[in-house]
């Protein structure tokens, strides 16, 4: 294996603050009001074999679980994923590796999957394809993303092993998955509609439909919505088309911590995001960042939760601070 090349050369990214910023709240925010990342790393592994949704070479004899959000699998599952190497062979020259336990999600996609994607096509273009698990291909926004960015997918079966002569594993240009601003221009770039009129709509993404991370008064919430009107909108409703062109439209969007809101890759310079966040939570700062990025102003509300877990929560909005929120955005 070579030395790996760089990517992206390491940087430190400065975000703008809250437009509605308490200074009670700052801690909130503060760790990532400036980040630095590690440079972006592409490694070239020789004769990689693709073991279910691992990747394993004999020489050296290792299993590069490095990137993998939840940690290096057990061992147990380490040799189940070995006996693979038995299955029925698919030989491939080059492909790139980009997925994890996360990557199918909406978010992770883009942010994860497609920025790795496009931190290796600086290196190697968009001709080498992109190797992903059978069941990609069944959700509509990775086939569509794909398309709309041209690039190629290979898609490997359930029960096959696939060797690669020369694997491809960008490293993950992100910290905690933030990828570095140019590479959220660049998907935006290539994205969002290019002639789109001026931004005119009030969007409010609704959650009620979601297992997890709903609004427990969002009869309420939407009611106040309206009244500022705010259309609501379902985002499972919409294909990836109808998505980048309804924010192509957007000029406030609005709702709960949620993928969703990775939609404001699609939205023009100079609009405006509301999110309503779980009172106390300071991890999951990714859309403000991606705000910052991208020249969206950020407003916030805080609101108290069922539980304390980012993930799960439900929260009570706090209708008289999302109405102030509103007020100070002048929506």
């Amino acid at each position: 294996m070579n030395q790996p090349d760089i990517l992206e050369p390491g940087i430190t990214r400065e975000a703008a603050r809250p437009q509605n910023l308490k200074a009670e709240d700052l801690p909130l925010f503060q760790r990532y009001l400036s980040v630095t990342t590690p440079p972006v790393l592409l490694k070239r592994l020789r004769h990689a074999h693709i073991l279910k949704d691992l990747v394993f070479t004999f020489r050296p004899f290792h299993f590069y679980t490095e990137y993998r959000p939840l940690g290096r699998p057990k061992r147990s599952t380490l040799l189940k994923r070995l006996l693979r190497v038995f299955y029925p062979v698919r030989r491939l020259e080059r492909a790139i590796w980009i997925t994890d336990e996360w990557t199918q999600e909406y978010y992770h996609w883009y942010v994860d999957g497609l920025s790795r994607l496009e931190a290796a096509a600086t290196a190697v273009g968009k001709e080498v394809p992109v190797l992903l698990p059978y069941y990609y291909e069944q959700v509509p926004y990775v086939v569509e993303s794909l398309r709309l960015l041209g690039y190629k997918a290979v898609y490997y079966g359930r029960k096959e092993h696939v060797v690669v002569k020369e694997l491809l594993m960008p490293g993950y240009p992100a910290y905690w998955h933030l990828p570095p601003p140019a590479l959220f221009k660049g998907l935006h770039e290539q994205l969002a509609l290019p002639a789109a009129p001026p931004p005119h709509r009030k969007v409010y993404i609704s959650r009620a439909r979601a297992r997890v991370r709903r609004i427990l008064n969002e009869d309420a919430v939407q009611a106040l919505m309206q009244q500022h009107g705010f259309g609501v909108h379902y985002m499972e409703d919409y294909t990836l088309a109808q998505q980048i062109a309804l924010m192509a439209e957007t000029r406030v969007l609005a709702g709960l911590h949620g993928a969703g809101f990775t939609n404001m890759l699609f939205m023009q310079t100079g609009t405006q995001v509301l999110e309503l966040r779980l009172a106390g939570e300071k991890e999951f700062n990714c859309f403000f960042n991606m705000a910052s990025d991208l020249g969206i102003r950020y407003y916030y509300t805080t609101n108290h939760g069922d539980n304390n877990s980012g993930y799960n929560a439900n929260i009570t909005a706090d209708l008289a601070a999302l109405e102030a929120a509103l007020q100070a955005m002048g929506a």
